[in-house]
């Protein structure tokens, strides 16, 4: 056993008095002392979104596992929010940020900035960018498989429901939301046909052919300015003309829930009426009410590579930056028409 400078009644008497005296330990000085900050940024937007509150949980969780604290920043869309994140993570000293959720925020110079404070960069779940590795979910293979699986249940006429950005920006060019539209289409073409067409310039006049037919419905931006739960005012629109798809494929399961709940209200029944996916496998999908068809990331992969990937460019600061992906799991419910909640 190694030597100790002080006795256990000595340790036990200045722990005692620490205690008495509330005293905390000084980072700055452990920081001069160790000289590094053994802490390490974790920079996210969306805490109230399950999924990303999820992939927040289990990072810190990894970091702690490899022996980090962690300065947790749960950013906002309005302006200079990037520059006040970038000053305090620099101040702190983290020794790297992971950077979850938002980067269509994070630009090349915001991420430059940090790179040349030799502070390693890594994107989890977000989008991609020059010389910055990504760690995220297949977003495409999983759109293409719940597509597969309505069209294997013998939905001919598809509808995805696509989200607006936001004012001049594309939601096509974001890889979050172009993957989606990349896997359904995907989906649909090895089929059949597939369209993408305006909120505005949609009508179900697209479905007469009578083959199968997969459209993608982009929203328009003034829908989400201030979040009225824009997928339940289109659907209920579309539900009360009395000409329903065979199915709705949302972005996600917030999203589902909302296809449900303007189906419920004019007094039509999922699946029924008409089957709904969604994505990320929220706790409330889960509900026999809801019960909804969606995937599941592969959080605790994603996250532990993305929490390895910094310290290996940490350690290497030259390593080249990569994009790796993980399958998520399909989780089949009711909402699709399986008569039990059932994991492939």
């Amino acid at each position: 056993m190694a030597a100790t400078r002080f006795s256990e009644e000595t340790r036990k008497r200045v722990l005692a008095t620490a205690k008495m005296l509330r005293y905390r330990p000084n980072r700055a000085a452990q920081m001069m002392r160790r000289r590094r900050s053994n802490l390490l940024g974790i920079v996210h937007f969306g805490a109230g979104i399950e999924a990303a509150h999820k992939v927040n949980q289990q990072l810190a969780q990894e970091a702690h596992t490899v022996g980090f604290d962690y300065l947790s920043l749960d950013m906002n869309w309005y302006g200079g929010s990037v520059e006040r994140t970038l000053g305090e993570l620099i101040q702190a000293r983290v020794e790297g940020v992971l950077i979850s959720h938002i980067q269509e925020h994070f630009e090349e110079k915001h991420v430059a900035e940090l790179q040349h404070r030799d502070i390693p960069v890594v994107f989890v779940n977000g989008e991609r960018r020059k010389n910055v590795s990504l760690i995220c979910d297949n977003i495409p293979g999983a759109f293409s498989q719940l597509t597969a699986h309505l069209l294997a249940l013998g939905h001919r006429r598809i509808l995805q429901i696509l989200p607006a950005v936001g004012p001049g920006v594309n939601s096509g060019s974001l890889r979050t939301f172009g993957d989606r539209k990349r896997g359904f289409a995907a989906g649909i073409s090895a089929v059949g046909q597939w369209r993408e067409i305006s909120e505005d310039g949609f009508s179900m006049d697209v479905f007469e052919s009578g083959e199968v037919v997969g459209i993608t419905v982009s929203q328009n931006p003034r829908s989400y300015e201030r979040m009225e739960w824009p997928v339940y005012h289109f659907l209920k629109r579309l539900c009360a003309s009395g000409s329903l798809p065979d199915a709705v494929v949302c972005s996600n399961d917030a999203h589902a829930v909302q296809a449900i709940m303007a189906a419920q209200e004019l007094g039509l029944s999922v699946p029924q009426d008409f089957a709904v996916t969604g994505y990320d496998n929220d706790q409330m999908g889960a509900f026999p009410a809801l019960g909804i068809t969606t995937a599941e990331q592969d959080t605790k992969n994603i996250c532990a590579t993305a929490v390895r990937s910094f310290l290996e460019r940490r350690n290497d600061p030259h390593l080249p930056a990569v994009i790796q992906t993980f399958d998520s799991e399909l989780i089949l419910r009711t909402s699709c028409g399986r008569e039990t909640a059932l994991t492939l």
